[in-house]
């Protein structure tokens, strides 16, 4: 099918194959009309997609099964059938590699409606704006208003058939308990997310924990691992798969068991092809796949990364993990303006939506300027279980990653007070001084009276007023040393 039948847009608004995804799941399986009731003619932006939508509405709220036999008789009754429509049909169905993202699809739909109609109602502002016709802009705003409004329904508008609930009883049946492969650290089921900056090793960490579940290796903070050994799913989207190669050699890591769901092993993977993410799904579901690795989530997605659509990308591969009860670990990078001694949420690069659909964050960096090979990782989000303590060093060598005794920290930074300190105690240790012969010597020194006055306080200095001499001041008889500390 051409790009014809557009519905008053313009190609670049159009999410063809989402459109297509939800008419051919619905033509393939039917039943997945209830997860996408919400949709309306009007989501549809090809002319002839709203008129195979409504075939099928139509067909559901008549009690008719919704196929490839009945809606082309639905269209023709209605006099909508073109030449080759009932051809086309079928290849909608056809072009739909799984039937279990209706839902994703439908989303895709909705949102690309809503951008469009935005898109229209703030050029009809515009237009208001700078109108010197008479239009009255109260009216105006007013219409443009309920256009928008109209783009987001009241959920009662959207609500199909009787409401159905279920309980948390349901719930831990579905999902049971929480299962950690690192305890604490790595959940199956769950998305996990290493963030750091280009370069750091998120890679390397994550070809680490690959070799855990390949060889048996020992968790990055030593600690035993105590499941079966089995293959890794990796799904490079960042063309590095040269790189990983060659350092998964030199670590002696069984290369035939790390799986591409690509037939072409230098293919890069699309988060956003739903067609890849069923490929993924269907790998995943192997017995002995034990572990997904997405790296990196900026490769693998071509959406603005501050818009809040790009959760939506996150949370179809989390489900993916969810489904399939595997541990996901994807990297993801840190924002330009990171430049503080301590990762934190705010630093992930993009949208806080990101992060929302993981469920542990790891942040990964080099603190010490004087020791840049060394590692540091801990966690800065933990929605399973409370933030592991401390901090784990890392190292990598040529034949993997090893744990360092400790891990590495930020040299401390002398403020202007510190240096104050250590003057004044330097002037004072040998003997008392008058408070202006110290003044002097800060002076002297390019040293600040607050600077002096904040030192002195924090000292605790003895201060002598002789009957006809100046103030004295001396340090008490706690030592200076032991007052710092």
């Amino acid at each position: 099918m051409t790009n014809q039948g557009l519905a008053g847009t313009t190609l670049a608004a159009v999410d063809q194959e989402a459109e297509q995804g939800v008419l051919g799941t619905l033509l393939g399986d039917p039943g997945t009309l209830e997860e996408v009731a919400w949709l309306r003619p009007d989501d549809f932006q090809i002319e002839r997609h709203q008129w195979i939508f409504d075939a099928i509405a139509r067909l559901a709220a008549a009690g008719k099964e919704a196929n490839l036999v009945t809606v082309p008789g639905e269209l023709q009754r209605a006099k909508r059938l073109w030449t080759d429509g009932s051809a086309y049909l079928s290849e909608l169905v056809a072009l739909v590699p799984s039937f279990g993202y209706g839902r994703f699809y439908a989303e895709r739909v909705r949102w690309a409606r809503r951008r469009q109609a935005l898109a229209s109602v703030a050029q009809q502002a515009a237009k208001l704006a700078l109108s010197q016709n008479g239009v009255d802009p109260v009216a105006k705003v007013a219409l443009l208003t309920a256009e928008i409004e109209d783009l987001y329904p009241d959920p009662d508008d959207l609500a199909v058939g009787p409401a159905r609930y279920s309980t948390w009883q349901d719930l831990e049946g579905a999902i049971g308990p929480i299962e950690w492969d690192w305890p604490g650290w790595l959940p199956k089921g769950f998305a996990t997310m290493i963030a750091a900056e280009p370069g750091i090793g998120k890679s390397v960490l994550a070809l680490r924990l690959a070799a855990v579940y390949l060889l048996g290796w020992p968790w990055p903070d030593g600690t035993p691992y105590t499941g079966k050994p089995g293959r890794v799913l990796w799904c490079e989207t960042e063309g590095g798969q040269a790189l990983n190669l060659a350092r998964a050699t030199a670590w002696g890591l069984p290369t035939d068991r790390i799986l591409t769901p690509t037939a072409n092993p230098l293919d890069s993977i699309s988060l956003e092809d739903y067609r890849q993410l069923d490929v993924i799904r269907q790998i995943a579901a192997g017995e002995d796949v034990r572990l997904i690795v997405v790296d990196s989530f900026s490769g693998g997605n071509s959406r603005d990364e501050n818009d809040a659509e790009a959760g939506r990308v996150v949370k179809a591969i989390a489900e993916v993990a969810r489904d399939a009860g595997l541990p996901l670990v994807i990297t993801h990078h840190l924002n330009k303006s990171w430049r503080s001694n301590r990762i934190t949420l705010a630093n992930i690069r993009g949208s806080t939506a990101i992060a929302q659909y993981v469920r542990l964050v790891w942040a990964m960096d080099k603190p010490d300027p004087e020791n840049m090979a060394a590692l540091r990782l801990y966690q800065v989000k933990n929605n399973l279980a409370a933030l592991a303590p401390g901090e784990i060093g890392q190292q990598v060598t040529d034949t993997g990653m090893v744990m360092l005794a400790q891990a590495p920290e930020a040299p401390k930074t002398d403020t202007v007070v510190d240096r104050a300190v250590e003057f004044l105690l330097d002037l004072l240790q040998r003997e008392p001084l008058p408070k202006k012969e110290v003044e002097r010597a800060f002076e002297d020194a390019g040293l600040s009276m607050a600077a002096l006055r904040r030192a002195e306080n924090r000292l605790n200095l003895t201060k002598i007023k002789r009957s006809d001499g100046p103030w004295i001041w001396s340090l008490p008889v706690q030592s200076g040393a032991e007052k710092l500390q």
